[in-house]
């Protein structure tokens, strides 16, 4: 044989490491399990908003379910919010703006805002598309 011993050695090695990794990936894909009853819900609400409209209008019914009540951005919002409340708006009916008041909350105090932004999901397909190659 034209592999020296050092050789061989080198390449058993190499295959074991090969096959202790791939054990491993295996030992991660189990664990990924625990994340398909979120991806099964991502995957539901973005069938049901396949637009900015109907992403807003999910995420309404979803807010109002836990307690989330309605505001007119045209209203001033003094006297309106409630140490522990929790409220929303729309801009256009494609924007949503949702917080929670700590239940500490005293005015003048100020307080802190955590945001967060998406691109809309406009998962339309047109309908006659002008593509005539697949591909990017």
């Amino acid at each position: 044989s034209d592999i020296t011993p050092r050789a061989e050695r080198k390449n058993i090695i190499n295959y074991q490491r090969r096959e202790k990794n791939k054990r491993e990936d295996i030992d991660q894909m189990a664990d990924y399990s625990s994340h398909f009853p979120l991806a099964e819900k991502a995957c539901k609400f973005l069938t049901s908003s396949p637009d900015p409209y109907h992403a807003v209008q999910n995420m309404i019914t979803r807010l109002e379910g836990v307690g989330y009540a309605r505001l007119s951005k045209r209203d001033p919002f003094a006297g309106k919010l409630e140490p522990g409340g929790k409220y929303y708006y729309t801009v256009n009916t494609t924007t949503l703006i949702a917080f929670a008041v700590g239940p500490k909350y005293k005015p003048g105090n100020g307080f802190k805002i955590i945001g967060g932004h998406t691109d809309s999901p406009n998962l339309k397909v047109r309908p006659r598309s002008q593509r005539s190659a697949a591909g990017c």
